[in-house]
């Protein structure tokens, strides 16, 4: 008989990397595109991008106006200030999480990450961060 609905839907085991300590919000040591939160962020949630030198930059939820999936170009997110585009392959969960306001992070790929991932994964290659372009008065 299953005790909790986490174990019921088999929530905790695969977010967790095998960890007690785990925080949603953690590097995992191995590379994945991004992670869902098997529950919506609450309203002041953060969404990060993770770039693959190392930088990382967080923009609120509840600035983000649009998201767009466009097959040939990515993924184009609307913020206030900010419009965000993630390249890459099988990006189709990582769409409908940001739709959902579930997405945890993005992490940009390495050249390396990039190369060796399996086909069937999922890759970010690209997360370009630019400023809006504001519409003139």
């Amino acid at each position: 008989m299953v005790d909790t609905l986490i174990e019921k839907y088999n929530l905790g085991s695969e977010s967790t990397d095998g960890r007690e300590d785990f925080e949603l919000d953690d590097r995992p040591v191995d590379y994945v595109a991004y992670r869902i939160d098997p529950q919506a962020r609450p309203a002041n949630a953060l969404l990060d991008f993770w770039k693959s030198d190392g930088d990382q930059r967080s923009f609120a939820y509840s600035h983000l106006y649009d998201v767009e999936f466009k097959r040939s170009e990515g993924i184009i997110l609307t913020f206030s200030e900010h419009q965000i585009t993630v390249r890459g392959r099988r990006l189709d969960k990582i769409y409908q999480g940001l739709k959902r306001h579930r997405v945890v992070f993005v992490w940009e790929a390495s050249t390396q990450e990039e190369f060796t991932a399996e086909e069937e994964a999922t890759i970010v290659s690209e997360i370009d961060i630019r400023l809006r372009p504001q519409p003139q008065a």
